[in-house]
């Protein structure tokens, strides 16, 4: 099985070298780099955003006893 991921790997990235050329892979890696990096940041935004939405609504019957 192992062989078989690595063996789709490779033309994978042999069929990219060819379709976008060797000037434009590394170009090409750092824009999925970069708008991964983006994705993850706005995820982890959401979900803390979410997370101070339940921590209030968790906290708002105790805040009326003070």
């Amino acid at each position: 099985m192992k062989f078989q991921i690595d063996e789709r790997r490779t033309y994978i990235l042999f069929i990219a070298l060819i379709v976008f050329g060797s000037s434009k892979l590394p170009e090409l890696g750092k824009v999925v780099g970069v708008t991964l990096k983006e994705f993850k940041k706005s995820t982890r935004e959401l979900v803390s955003e979410d997370e101070a939405k339940e921590e209030k609504i968790i906290n708002w019957p105790f805040s009326m006893l003070s």
